[in-house]
């Protein structure tokens, strides 16, 4: 029983066998060729490859934010949003970015850091990778404003002083462009555009007359010049008048040459003066003088004579 059951799945295995291998032989050919394999899907397949790109800073306080840099063009979509970081934008592979720096009022850009260097204006990345990109920003120079021409205060005098030491004054020309902002103890200020040339003139009070200058400008001269190339602070120094000084021919004291009428030497009337040797013409009030002074020594001699003559007779 045993041996035929065995005999029966030899039988069967060889049947098999026989078959398949008269199927193999009898195949047309590239039956066995064809590719028939399932297609794996590849995510992505097709898609350019897309990098992404940061600018600024992230979880600042937003009084600490001096600017802000503005893409162009503006990116394929958002990164997804994350707290605490900094502007993110999605660029295909290759893209050209332009950066260009906002900055805040009072503020200007300085330069690139990050993933740029330098400070051209507008910066430019090339989105091979992921980058990211920071502005800094500097507090501007007093008086720099985009657009408009640089301006530079000009202080003339002294400030915080009691009104009975102010001696003069310096009157200023051209007008400033506008007046400094008012602080209590401040001397005179304008505002003038850069480059600008202003004539500086001293006023003395009456019985004082101008010196020198001192602080940005030096020497005597009248008017004085300064040129506006930064911020300017002028004084004027004046002294007390000598006895006459200053004033206008004809005022005070004559001048060389002349006699107390205004008259010249030897041009005087004959009636108002009296000639010495040399015909020099005097002022009358010299004249007088010297009349008082002969009557004077002819009284003492006559009082000598008169003395004399007494003592004789009591001899």
């Amino acid at each position: 029983m045993g041996k035929q059951r065995g005999l029966s799945v030899g039988i069967c295995f060889r049947a098999v066998t026989v078959v398949l291998t008269a199927w193999i032989c009898c195949a047309p050919v590239g039956a066995f060729s064809e590719d028939r394999s399932i297609p794996l899907e590849v995510e992505g397949e097709g898609e350019e490859e897309r990098f992404s790109l940061m600018l600024g800073l992230g979880a600042v306080s937003p009084e600490f934010i001096l600017g802000h840099i503005v893409p162009d063009p503006d990116p394929v979509e958002s990164c997804p949003e994350l707290p605490g970081q900094p502007w993110c934008g999605q660029y295909e592979s290759g893209a050209e970015v332009l950066l260009t720096p906002i900055p805040n009022e009072g503020y200007v850009f300085s330069h690139w850091t990050g993933d740029l260097s330098g400070s051209a204006v507008p910066g430019v990345v090339i989105m091979d990778a992921d980058k990211h990109v920071t502005a800094e920003f500097v507090l501007s120079a007093e008086g720099e404003v985009e657009g408009e021409v640089e301006r530079f205060e000009l202080k003339l005098g002294l400030g915080a002083v009691s009104p009975e030491f102010i001696l003069g004054q310096i009157l200023p020309d051209p007008d400033p462009v506008e007046l400094c902002p008012s602080l209590p103890g401040q001397p005179w200020c304008g505002l003038y555009e850069s480059g600008a040339e202003v004539l500086l003139t001293p006023q003395p009070k009456e019985g004082y007359v101008f010196s020198h200058w001192t602080g940005n400008l030096s020497g005597s001269a009248v008017p004085g010049v300064v040129i506006m190339d930064a911020d300017k602070h002028v004084t004027a120094e004046f002294t007390l008048a000598a006895e006459g000084e200053g004033e206008l021919p004809g005022e005070g004291e004559p001048m060389e040459g002349e006699t107390a009428e205004g008259e010249t030497e030897g041009e005087a009337d004959d009636d108002d003066c009296q000639c010495c040797g040399g015909g020099k013409a005097v002022a009358p009030r010299d004249a007088i003088q010297r009349m008082l002074g002969d009557y004077l020594l002819l009284g003492l001699s006559m009082l000598m004579l008169l003395s004399m003559a007494v003592a004789g007779k009591r001899s």
